[in-house]
């Protein structure tokens, strides 16, 4: 009988690894106003003409648990999603563990621009392109917040 028990812990337990898994391998899709292929020119001269903050956000989505977080607590929401579509200029750079599901653009060259040491990353730049202030990592706050520090 303990042998029957183990075998289907260990059975279940496999198979909450698998579905992890699973979920890693699709990373997020968040929704942006700004695309990842356009240059920095071309997003702090909409900023620019649209009046509306420019917010990066480097990111690891299928892998590192806290952008996972980040993810799940303000960028899916609601709130946050209305406020990227009406009042930001909002990209995404994700970083995800397979180079062959990465998203086209200039994510790498920027990393590299605007020294990201941590994921997940969130910067907000002025029209000239020089940062105003970074979030690194995601130790909680909601979504208002986020976008009172987005806004300020």
């Amino acid at each position: 009988m303990k042998k029957v028990i183990i075998a289907l812990l260990v059975a279940c337990a496999a198979y909450l690894f698998w579905m992890d898994r699973q979920a890693d391998v699709e990373g997020a899709a968040y929704v942006t106003s700004g695309s990842p292929e356009s240059s920095l020119s071309d997003l702090l001269t909409r900023s620019r003409e649209e009046n509306k903050p420019l917010i990066l956000l480097f990111t690891g989505s299928s892998w590192c648990p806290p952008c996972k977080q980040l993810g799940k607590a303000v960028l899916t929401q609601p709130e946050w999603e209305r406020f990227v579509r009406e009042d930001a200029i909002f990209v995404v750079y994700d970083f995800p563990r397979s180079a062959s599901a990465a998203v086209p653009g200039q994510g790498s060259q920027f990393a590299q621009k605007f020294r990201v040491e941590g994921f997940p990353t969130l910067m907000k730049l002025d029209v000239n392109g020089h940062v105003l202030d970074r979030r690194v990592g995601y130790g909680g706050g909601s979504v208002r917040e986020h976008i009172t520090w987005a806004t300020r």
